[in-house]
């Protein structure tokens, strides 16, 4: 008979020990509880917090999960929580009437807690932890990858302690009197005075051990009692005066713009008016940009600090300056510190009449945390602000009276890309009937272009403007550059025209009815995004230059003007595109969210194409496939060395040893050669092949060949880039799309792809490697030998610096030597492995450290490589030993302690003594078939006379016993 004792909401496992519990009930007895560490910020300075915060601007919550049993604990013992998933996520809201505040979690704060608190006995790939200010979300993540560990295995066990934590309020323990906590994270508010938030429980998951015996909770509960409870809304304290303090010594202040190439430019700074130096340690404030305009552009550019957030509210910005200085930033008596420029551009068309103000608003809520020089005394106030409003006008040139419309339109409202015809954009004048008529003198305008892919301006043409028209010769030259396509236009870069002509007295235009002239752009794969009328201006005849009304269908990217195509790039991780990759497109037989247009038909909808030199790529989705759901799937398997190399093999290392992780979900594929879902020592010794050229698919042996895409990766794999890896640490966690289905095509998103270069993890695939790399050399010694003779040679590295490891391609004149064998040289782990030889006369070696017990081991100045045993064959060796490095057999490089890759460069050791040539006896021969071998051998000896003589049997690396 079995009795099974219950334990109500936990129960213990025999085979476990007594501290690894398992909750049976999470529902009742497992709650999320969010506490406040104190009330609220403080009005003046309060403490610190981790992170080199302080109390005086932010808010602390500490995120436990909290047990409550309805027995007691025996003995109160600790015990660690028995789990296969556990993820909390606890977000900020901010409340009343400004729910787009300044209030916001800090990142940095909230992790810099978490890696001092709970996070600090926790291993970051196996507990995911995130903090985003953007969301408003912090982020906990536990997985139990173990299927024999309950608990875990100790660097991602949840702990949990009885009692209440020590300086905390809790929520009232119920429903019974006993409760465990285990703390999670920390989250750091950064709260703006005046603003009223709270934090709240978003999601919440809790996957037992046993899923099948004990219960699951999605979500967790959260538990909202007591007074210090997270979930209460807050009102950051407004700070106290400055009056009578240091501070009121300080000032903020926006000084009266400067022009900056067009634009206006306003100095940010703060003004000590007192004597005393002053270190800033806080400082808070916030100013506000209120232009006569929409649509307002404004940089930063020169700032020693840029706004931490910018607010809009209709025309007006609202840019908040935060800067946070541990060390301190001093401010001399009667000196001043420039925080940041606020610059201002001008509307478009920029020649109109526009103005701007720009003041420092919210007194009340600024802030400064100082302290005197000679001084340990901290100072925590309002900041004071200057009252002064800066301004600029600009009056510009008047709208037009008489002039009709100036319109930007596509050609016919067709953007033809696809049938081979260049795409065209019509500018010019829209009057109100076909037989109105419009008399001017001049017109300038300039337009910029909001382009995708290899769209670009090729030119003009008249054909819609004026028959037979020929751009006059210009009377001055003030509107476009020297050296211009025509007298009349000028293309800057490959996104703007500039157009201008003038004609004096009674040589002015005369149009009748619409004129436009014709833009023209490559046939090209991509969209015509936006137009921005940048200029404009046209001159009535007998009246004054001024703007005429605007008509821009491209103003709004809503109307951006594309072929119906399924487009995009193929690019790396680094944002360089890849090229002549076989993009296949084909129906998508099952599509979920993209409804098929009518009478779509299967019938010349499969099309392939090769990406561009930038990685573009676009199909054209024409008659008689008027389909609309697609499917895009890219391939690129060839040159699969490009850009492996040893190093690459060094950091994969690395990255399983734990000694530096690689540090992209992308460079974590591209090492997974054996496409298993994970990286081992397995992969390394698979790239070592492709390295040494062991597996070569370039020859006609098919034996070979790099295996087959069902056990080794392609050459190149490509990820969906709108895709967000869960875990970026472990980008297998889950499948990770490599082809992209469900493609809308009347959609007009680009689908775009990552692509990843099997074997590099340190992004040198595109084959430019640098032109001066360093020079390192190695050494091979003067020898002195005769026909017959056996030499061994070795090769040495005699540079002065530590390298991590090699690869080098040699070779040798088969007519004057024979290779016997490659051996072991200082290296340790230098094995059969490591060298190749794919033909008589060439040698393949490479090496890196791979010792797990000794991971720091490098290559020291004066080390012995590796050593060749050879067979004389010539009747004497020429004075330089006729033995070579060859980038045609593999390329050579060394590498650096810190990753700088080297050049190899041969340097004869002539100071080492000569090798000693191991003779064999007059007369005497001895062969073996085969030779070498890995069974047996025969041997067949051969003397002149009766005698003794020794045989020597070696290994594949000239070892004996």
């Amino acid at each position: 008979m079995a009795v099974f004792i219950l334990f109500s909401g936990f129960s213990q496992l025999c085979a476990q020990s007594t501290n690894c519990m398992a909750i049976t009930n999470c529902s009742t007895s497992l709650k999320v509880e969010i506490v406040k560490e104190f009330s609220n910020v403080s009005a003046n300075c309060g403490m610190n917090i981790c992170g080199n915060g302080h109390q005086f601007y932010q808010m602390k919550y500490r995120v436990f999960l909290r047990y409550s049993a309805n027995t007691p604990p025996v003995d109160q013992v600790p015990f660690d929580l028995q789990y296969k998933s556990l993820k909390v996520s606890i977000g900020l809201d901010i409340l009343g009437s400004t729910p787009n505040g300044f209030t916001h979690i800090d990142e940095a704060a909230t992790m810099a807690c978490y890696d001092a608190g709970p996070g600090a006995n926790w291993s970051d790939t196996k507990v995911g932890f995130k903090a985003y200010r953007s969301s408003g979300l912090v982020e906990i993540d536990f997985q139990n990858a173990s299927t024999t560990s309950p608990c875990g295995t100790g660097d991602d066990a949840i702990h949990f302690t009885w009692g209440t934590p020590a300086g905390l309020t809790m929520g009232s323990c119920t429903p019974s009197t006993y409760c465990a906590y285990a703390e999670l994270f920390s989250v750091v508010v950064n709260a703006y005075p005046g603003e009223s938030f709270r934090l709240t429980q978003k999601i919440s998951e809790f996957i037992p051990f046993d899923d099948e015996l004990h219960e699951e909770c999605s979500p967790i509960n959260t538990e909202n009692s007591g007074f210090n409870n997270g979930i209460i809304p807050v009102t950051a304290t407004l700070p106290q005066s400055h009056v009578n303090t240091p501070n009121a010594n300080l000032l903020a202040e926006v000084l009266t713009p400067v022009n900056d190439n067009g634009n206006q430019k306003f100095e940010v700074r703060v003004r000590n008016t007192g004597t005393t130096a002053m270190s800033i340690r806080y400082l808070e404030f916030v100013a506000q940009v209120a232009p006569s305009f929409a649509d307002i552009a404004l940089n930063y550019s020169g700032s020693n600090h840029t706004p931490d957030a910018v607010l809009a509210a209709g025309n007006t910005r609202k840019l908040h300056y935060r800067l946070v200085s541990p060390t301190g930033i001093t401010i001399n008596g009667t000196s001043s510190y420039t925080v940041g420029y606020i610059i201002v551009s001008p509307p478009n068309p920029t020649n109109q009449p526009w103005s701007v103000e720009v003041s420092l608003i919210d007194d009340t809520k600024s802030r400064v945390r100082s302290v005197p020089a000679g001084s340990t005394t901290f100072h925590c106030t309002k900041l004071p602000l200057s009252t002064a409003i800066r301004n600029h006008n600009d009056p510009g040139h008047p709208g037009c009276t008489t002039s009709p419309a100036f319109r930007v339109q596509p050609k016919n409202g067709l953007f033809d890309i696809c049938s081979g015809t260049p795409a065209m954009i019509q500018v010019g004048f829209d009057q109100v009937s076909s037989n109105s008529t419009f008399k001017f003198s001049r017109l300038v305008f300039e337009i910029k272009f909001d382009l995708t892919d290899d769209l670009a301006i090729s030119g003009v043409n008249y054909d819609d403007w004026i028959s037979s028209w020929t751009c006059p010769t210009p009377i001055d030259n003030t509107c476009l550059d020297s050296g211009s396509d025509d007298p009349c236009w000028d293309i800057i870069g490959d996104d703007v025209i500039r157009f201008c002509f003038a004609v004096v007295g009674q040589d002015a235009i005369t149009i009748t009815g619409d004129r436009y002239i014709n833009i023209e752009f490559n046939n090209a794969v991509g969209c015509i995004k936006k137009a921005i009328i940048t200029h404009l201006e046209v001159t009535p005849f007998g009246d004054v230059a001024c703007i005429p009304p605007i008509d821009n269908t491209l103003q709004n990217p809503a109307n951006s003007v594309c072929p119906p195509q399924v487009r995009g790039r193929v690019i790396t991780e680094l944002g360089d595109g890849v090229e002549a990759v076989d993009m296949e497109l084909i129906l998508d037989s099952a599509p979920s969210s993209c409804t098929e247009l009518n009478g779509c038909t299967n019938n010349g909808c499969a099309q392939d194409i090769l990406t561009t030199g930038t990685g573009a790529y676009g199909f054209c989705i024409e008659s008689p496939c008027n389909c609309n759901c697609f499917k895009v799937t890219p391939f690129k398997d060839d040159n699969r060395d490009n850009g492996v190399t040893t190093y690459d093999l060094v950091l994969i290392n690395k990255h399983i040893l734990g000694l530096e992780p690689l540090n992209s979900p992308y460079k974590m594929i591209a090492a997974d050669a054996r496409i298993t879902g994970s990286i081992t020592t397995l992969d390394i010794l698979e790239l070592r092949k492709l390295i040494l050229g062991i597996y070569n698919d370039s020859d006609s042996d098919p034996n070979n060949d790099w295996p087959n895409a069902s056990t080794h990766a392609r050459s190149w794999r490509f990820i969906d880039q709108a895709f967000s890896f869960p875990n970026a640490q472990n980008p297998f966690q889950t499948a990770f799309p490599e082809i992209k289905m469900d493609i809308s095509a009347s959609a007009n998103i680009p689908v775009n792809f990552v692509g990843v270069k099997t074997g590099d993890v340190n992004n040198s695939a595109i084959a430019n490697r640098p032109n001066q790399r360093p020079v390192m050399p190695i050494a091979f010694p003067i020898m002195r030998a005769t026909a017959g003779d056996v030499i061994t040679v070795p090769v040495t590295y005699t540079g002065r610096v530590a390298l991590d490891a090699f690869q080098l391609g040699l070779r040798y004149d088969t007519s004057a030597l024979k290779l016997i064998s490659p051996s072991q040289g200082d290296l340790p782990q230098f094995d059969a492995g490591s060298v190749f030889i794919p033909r008589p006369g060439e040698i393949r070696t490479l090496w890196l450290p791979m010792d797990q017990e000794n991971p720091d081991l490098h290559i020291e100045p004066g080390t012995v490589l590796f050593n060749l045993t050879f067979r004389v064959m010539s009747p004497t060796l020429p004075t330089t030993l006729p033995l070579f490095l060859d980038d045609e057999v593999l390329y050579n490089a060394v590498w650096k302690r810190d990753g700088t890759e080297c050049a190899v460069q041969n340097a004869p050791a002539f100071s080492r003594q000569d090798a000693v040539a191991t003779h064999a006896p007059a007369g005497l021969e001895v062969n073996a078939r085969p030779n070498p071998t890995s069974g047996e051998a025969a041997l067949q000896i051969q003397s002149p006379h009766t005698g003794k003589a020794r045989i020597v049997l070696m290994d594949a690396f000239g070892r004996w016993p």
